[in-house]
């Protein structure tokens, strides 16, 4: 429900305890017995999206974990995974998840896991390459969200990438 709230409310700041138990119908004492603090909700919050981050990289890539792919294999996941109409609640928890690091600490476990590292995974012009295309859609998906707007159909990396 706290990540439909962020949704409803077009920003983090606007979960609250008041706002998560009218919306759930639990009382407020009730929720800070599970989460003492705004800080340990939105820990759990930044767990809960990250989850469901990968879930989505696990479904585009035929349900295979990130180890048994080769770095083209996690990048096209990344590439088809980000050009989905991504939920708002996911956008801005990202950008909240740079305010500290308890919250950024569960998006960094699945990026270890699923991002490219140019250390290991970078041999010629063309992995540099698949290095930067994550990123490229991501800034697009950004600018069609905050624009209300979708990705035109065929205009993804993935659609004219081969793979």
């Amino acid at each position: 429900m706290a990540y439909h709230l962020v949704t409803e409310t077009g920003c983090v700041d606007g979960l609250t305890f008041d706002s998560l138990a009218a919306a759930t119908g639990m009382s407020k004492s009730g929720l800070i017995y599970h989460f003492p603090s705004r800080h340990d909700l939105l820990v759990d919050l930044h767990q809960y999206a990250a989850k469901l981050w990968e879930r989505e990289l696990a479904r585009v890539s035929g349900g295979k974990a990130p180890e048994d792919l080769t770095p083209a294999e996690r990048e096209r996941a990344l590439v088809v995974a980000l050009e989905r109409e991504e939920p708002l609640a996911e956008i801005l928890l990202n950008i909240q998840a740079l305010s500290h690091r308890d919250y950024e600490r569960a998006w960094d476990e699945i990026d270890e896991r699923w991002l490219l590292n140019p250390s290991e995974d970078v041999e010629s012009d063309d992995d540099l390459e698949r290095l930067e295309d994550p990123f490229s859609v991501l800034g697009f998906g950004c600018i069609t969200t905050s624009a209300g707007a979708r990705f035109p159909k065929g205009t993804g990396r993935s659609s004219s990438r081969d793979w």
